[in-house]
């Protein structure tokens, strides 16, 4: 209710300002920009858009109807490959589960990244649990839109910059039908099916998507469904008035990890089949956008999630196999965990464009309210079969926790225009975040309401510079990772949390150019630092120092500091007009996405105990984990007439799995390094009429054996390995 009170409240006072509008007045929607002389890859968000200032900040779009890939599988190595630095996890080969991270932070399930679906929040919980169990099919993607070190003065958490996924809309043409059926290796088929048009004052969009498959591991077979409305209605030139609901659910069966010595005998092979994983999601929009006058503009939105995760399997080491018992003549039941979410948010973003000397100024400010409600059943005892059952004996789960979050936020950034090219873009942003867990961990031990209510200060600095055809940034900005539930609830019943645990905090700094240095030769190039403070992690302390014998617990507290920096550099060049080459030879253009990063711990100290003693180690100047120290990908893309090829190939280094930095593997697969890969794609698009087209893309072409992640817990546990060589063709109809 507190929502809908501020709501209501922030409404009239907008009405009281839009006393003098005009309702001559359009809404402007700015498009997305890009460097001068066309390119392939190096689109920028323009300088505001949607109440948004973009200006001053690391910003990218990829354009996916730009890319000649196919999009039916979802893989974002592909779909990102113009993006220099992406680190990604591959070891989902259903594409339902998007790991994806910049600059040395963890890619799991994205959570170093605020993730939204045409500008709202996806996320279960943006402050306690902010995994991405919901991505969007790519056949529905128009653009993917990247905010980096500057985008939490916009948007809030997270530390590791923004990530927009903008859904396709039809808004020339009254009815129009777009159609695509995949088919692909290891029994993949695909449909997707859009309908869309703007009729009159009133805009639709609908899609249905569904995909499945058996997987390239064993047990590993997956089924995909998306659907998603949209309606919408211009009350008059100035006035815009829309709904959109979006529903998904999938079912996916987990293979788990491997040993080492099992990956390099097989990686295909599986010793996991009764492990199944299931999620629904549904997420419901309704935007306001007003235009009062020429200076003043306003955009409402209110989003709501229901959603839920549930996961049943055999979740010991791989080490220990998933046998019949032969005292019971049956499997062991099976380990079932369930988490329901529900969140609601209200975002309102004010945009006010004034002149001050010579320069128009645009001034935007706006606030947030959001709840969310998580009810997390863990450690349920399931069932000795082999199927997809959730169902707990007696309904009945060891931990059984309550977490809730209410959060208020108020932002205002400035673009400061003291000439035609100078941009100065200074912000802040106040959060106050409150946190409540309570509920009982194994069976008998209550959790009486742990509560957390903090407040936090962000400041934000840009600064932009055009010259003639190239654009300079600079910006300097704070932002924080709030705890997460996982956090605020001890493991066992004998750790501890610590009271005064705090939310972990940045400071980053960039230092871009991009430009055009000829006609065929583009760059953009981005110097990097961050701080990445307060890191959480567990210490091993004595029960009774003067009594070691009474043993040890876990005390979960903040542990340390890294620091990460490096440098990302995109580079495009067209060959056929470096050389002159006649129009009916075809275009032809090479680009290397290169990033180097150094990401290392400044500070973290760790105690295990052993033999009766407590171990101090001090792991300064170790890497931090999944933190590689370069991600290059180069590529060619050739384009003659109808047909286009398109070859690229991925070089990420290796990375550590832990603080430590374990270089062997353990027997249990669970912790060790990985090696430096290189893995190539070709894909091939062949556009017969403007309505039908064909795509066929070969993924891992040369079929390397490579993995990107471990697993303690889930999936795995265990080494997890990325997918071998597959294809996939997709014939598209568009109307």
């Amino acid at each position: 209710m507190f929502i809908l009170r501020y709501s209501f409240l922030l409404l009239l006072v907008v009405q009281v300002q839009a006393q003098t509008s005009t309702d001559s007045m359009r809404v402007n929607t700015l498009d997305t920009v890009h460097i001068k002389a066309k390119s392939q890859t190096m689109y920028v968000l323009p300088e505001q858009a949607q109440g948004i200032l973009f200006a001053g900040k690391k910003t990218q779009q990829v354009n996916l109807h730009d890319k000649p890939f196919v999009s039916a599988t979802n893989q974002m190595r592909q779909a990102l490959a113009a993006v220099p630095g992406v680190s990604i996890w591959e070891s989902d080969g259903s594409g339902v589960q998007i790991n994806i991270g910049f600059r040395g932070l963890s890619p799991n399930r994205s959570w170093e990244l605020n993730t939204r679906q045409n500008g709202y929040d996806i996320a279960a919980d943006v402050f306690g649990y902010p995994e991405a169990y919901y991505n969007p099919p790519l056949d529905a993607v128009e653009s993917i839109q990247l905010v980096r070190g500057g985008s939490a003065l916009a948007f809030g958490p997270q530390i590791g910059g923004s990530l927009n996924y903008v859904l396709k809309r039809e808004t020339e043409k009254p009815f129009a039908i777009e159609a695509n059926t995949s088919i692909g290796s290891f029994n993949m088929l695909s449909h997707f099916m859009a309908v869309g048009g703007k009729k009159s004052k009133w805009t639709y969009y609908g899609y249905h998507h569904l995909r499945k498959g058996d997987g390239w591991r064993s047990n590993n077979g997956y089924q995909v469904r998306h659907l998603h409305g949209y309606l919408a209605y211009q009350i008059n030139p100035a006035h815009q008035l829309s709904a959109e609901i979006t529903r998904m659910d999938y079912q996916v069966q987990q293979p788990g990890g491997l040993t080492d010595l099992q990956f390099a005998q097989n990686p295909r092979q599986s010793n996991r089949a009764r492990n199944w994983f299931g999620v629904q999601w549904h997420i419901a929009q309704l935007k306001y956008t007003a235009q009062w006058n020429q200076a003043f503009s306003s955009h409402f939105q209110l989003t709501g999630l229901l959603a839920d995760r549930n996961s049943v399997g055999f979740t010991d080491a791989i080490t220990k196999p998933d046998v019949i018992d032969p005292a019971t003549n049956n499997y062991a039941p099976r380990r079932v965990d369930i988490d329901e979410y529900e969140n609601l948010t209200f975002e309102n973003r004010q945009l006010w464009q004034f002149k001050l000397g010579q320069q128009k100024q645009q001034w935007a400010f706006g606030f947030r309210l959001y709840q969310a409600h998580t009810f997390r059943r863990q450690k349920g005892v399931g069932s000795s079969n082999w199927d997809m059952d959730f169902a707990a004996t007696n309904d009945f789960f060891k931990t059984a926790m309550d977490y809730r979050t209410r959060n208020m936020a108020y932002f205002t950034e400035w673009i400061f225009k003291p000439s035609a090219n100078w941009r100065i873009v200074p912000g802040i942003r106040h959060e106050t975040v409150q946190s409540l867990a309570e509920g009982n961990i194994d069976t008998n031990t209550p959790i009486n309401q742990l509560k957390q209510t903090r407040q936090k200060t962000l400041v934000g600095l840009g600064i932009q510079w055009q010259h003639k055809q190239w654009n300079y940034m600079a910006n300097v900005s704070q932002s924080f990772r709030p705890v997460l539930f996982s956090d605020l609830t001890p493991a066992a019943p004998t750790d501890v949390v610590d009271p005064q645990l705090k939310d972990a905090t940045a400071v980053s700094a960039e230092l871009g150019a991009r430009g055009n240095l000829t006609k065929w030769f583009q760059l953009d190039i981005t110097l990097f630092y961050m701080q990445y403070n307060n890191r959480i992690g567990t210490l091993t302390q004595w029960t009774n120092p003067n009594q070691p014998s009474l043993g040890t617990y876990l005390y979960r507290t903040n542990v340390g500091t890294s620091i990460h920096q490096g440098i990302e550099l995109g580079t495009e060049l067209q060959l056929h007009k470096l050389f002159k080459w006649p129009a009916k030879t075809g275009n032809y253009t090479m680009f290397a996405n290169l990033s180097f990063t150094d990401a290392r711990y400044q500070q973290l100290n760790t105690q295990t105990a052993a033999q009766g003693n407590l171990n101090a180690q001090d792991l300064t100047g170790n890497f931090v984990e999944y933190a590689p120290q370069y991600i290059h990908t180069v590529g060619l893309t050739a384009q003659w007439n109808q047909l286009t090829i398109a070859a690229q190939c991925r070089m990420n280094g290796r990375v550590f799995t832990d603080a430590q930095n374990t270089i062997a593997p353990s027997a249990n697969g669970q912790s060790g390094a990985l090696a430096a890969y290189e893995v190539a794609d070709l894909n091939l698009e062949w556009k017969s009429t403007q309505q039908w087209q064909i795509k066929a893309g070969i993924s891992n072409l040369f079929d390397k054996w490579y993995a990107t992640r471990r697993a303690s817990g889930y999936p795995g546990p265990g080494l997890l390995p990325a997918e071998g060589r597959s294809f996939v063709v997709t014939v598209t109809f568009k109307s």
